[in-house]
């Protein structure tokens, strides 16, 4: 994908594991390939607390030699990274922002601080515009809302972004 993108957008790598030494592994490797950032999941098959979440992100970071992006997934790791845990780890300064694909509202404006946001639940989307999102990163699920309705993701967006207002 980075030699493809050929420098002509930044490519954003999704890592993480259900340990810290292997997400620090992953996260190594999406650099070394040539990844712009990383877009870091919870752990997964485990139930961490909230000090791991914190401790498991801020290893990452800190190994990590590009930006690192919070990413939280519960329909897939079954893990809620918490609003204060998020404000936490916001101090680090190797993460830049979070994704978040929980599709809850509730989350979304707990944790919309100031850095980064991505939508990443597309019927969401201009809700979490709302909140401050800076676009919509659509992973793998969400590869069937691209290809049926890209270009309208695409307008949405662009939309808000000069000056549509959502009613």
């Amino acid at each position: 994908v980075v030699r493809e993108a050929n420098g002509k957008v930044p490519v954003y790598a999704g890592t993480g594991a259900p340990t810290t030494r292997e997400a620090i592994r992953t996260t190594q490797m999406a650099a070394a390939a040539g990844a712009a950032e990383v877009s870091v999941i919870t752990p997964y098959l485990i139930s961490p607390n909230a000090d791991e979440l914190y401790d498991y992100y801020a290893a990452i970071a800190k190994a990590s030699k590009i930006p690192v992006l919070l990413y939280n997934n519960t329909s897939v790791t079954s893990v809620n990274l918490p609003p204060d845990t998020v404000a936490a780890l916001s101090a680090h300064p190797n993460i830049v922002g979070l994704k978040d694909s929980s599709g809850d509202m509730a989350f979304a404006r707990a944790a919309a601080g100031d850095q980064r946001h991505l939508a990443g639940f597309d019927l969401r989307t201009p809700h979490e515009l709302v909140l401050r999102a800076e676009g919509d990163d659509v992973g793998m699920r969400g590869h069937e809302t691209v290809q049926a309705f890209g270009q309208h993701v695409v307008d949405v967006v662009d939309e808000f972004f000069h000056g549509y207002s959502f009613k």
